[in-house]
């Protein structure tokens, strides 16, 4: 993972340079902590969606591609974008923990926190585990 300048609309960045070398992340310089979590936890999920199983049951990654997160990421029109969120909300906020947590009556705010992601990350994964009007803040 990389941080670096990158135009104000992109929030993160999966690149796939050179033919058998893992691909690079890169995170903008000014992202907090709890965006850049989550920013590669979603390029992560990107990877994983390019990843293809050979019938030898060899992996085989892509050329060479580049995958942004966007505004467009968050739109939940693109499959591509909308699994690798799901993909960064499930590795970063556990179902197993969210529920747990939200059943011993913890606030979406010290969810946010305990979980670090942004307090919007944690009610996009409440209402997605239609757990939202069980949260309080």
């Amino acid at each position: 993972m990389y941080s670096m300048a990158l135009k104000p609309e992109v929030d993160g960045m999966l690149k796939f340079d050179k033919v058998g070398e893992p691909p690079v992340i890169f995170i903008p310089n000014d992202a907090s902590k709890n965006r850049r979590r989550f920013s590669v936890a979603h390029e992560l999920g990107h990877f994983i969606a390019q990843l293809r199983m050979e019938p030898s049951g060899s992996t085989k990654v892509p050329k060479t591609d580049v995958f942004y997160r966007d505004p467009d990421s968050r739109t939940a029109k693109n499959p591509l974008e909308v699994f690798s969120n799901q993909f960064a909300a499930a590795l970063l906020m556990p179902e197993n923990y969210v529920r747990a947590l939200v059943t011993e009556g913890k606030s979406d705010l010290s969810l946010a926190r305990y979980f670090e992601v942004s307090l919007e990350a944690i009610s996009h994964r409440l209402k997605n585990l239609g757990l939202l009007a069980e949260a309080t803040r």
